[in-house]
């Protein structure tokens, strides 16, 4: 199974999204800016990036520009306290985006609609 890349520059943003994606049974992978998530791209099998826009170094945007030209299979959710409307160019594809702040429910929602995970009525409720 492919790894959940999480890349924000918040350390506790990574560590929360970490812990729901991992209670979802999946492989999370981490980093804190757009460089060091195209380094992890290089050396490992990730199926969905979680991507925040605003960022140092490298934003969001910059960020999905390149993932779209060198790993086109990577499907991508952005996370944004600005939304995505007035930042995300046309020509992205993105499989979502959630708002921060954002409910648990709707992160597992994404991610069992863009991994195909079935839903797990237990963990719903919480």
């Amino acid at each position: 199974m492919a790894a959940v890349l999480i890349v924000d520059d918040e350390k506790e943003i990574r560590v929360f999204l970490r812990q729901l994606v991992e209670r979802e049974g999946h492989d999370v992978l981490e980093a804190c800016d757009g460089f060091e998530a195209l380094a992890v791209l290089d050396r490992e099998e990730v199926g969905l990036a979680v991507v925040d826009l605003v960022m140092p170094h490298m934003n969001g945007v910059e960020l999905m520009q390149r993932m779209q030209k060198e790993f086109p299979d990577t499907k991508i959710v952005t996370v944004s306290a600005y939304g995505t409307s007035w930042i995300c160019p046309g020509e992205l594809t993105i499989e979502s985006s959630l708002t921060k702040p954002f409910h648990v429910k709707d992160l597992r929602a994404v991610l069992r609609r863009v991994l195909g995970k079935p839903p797990n009525p237990r963990r719903d409720r919480e």
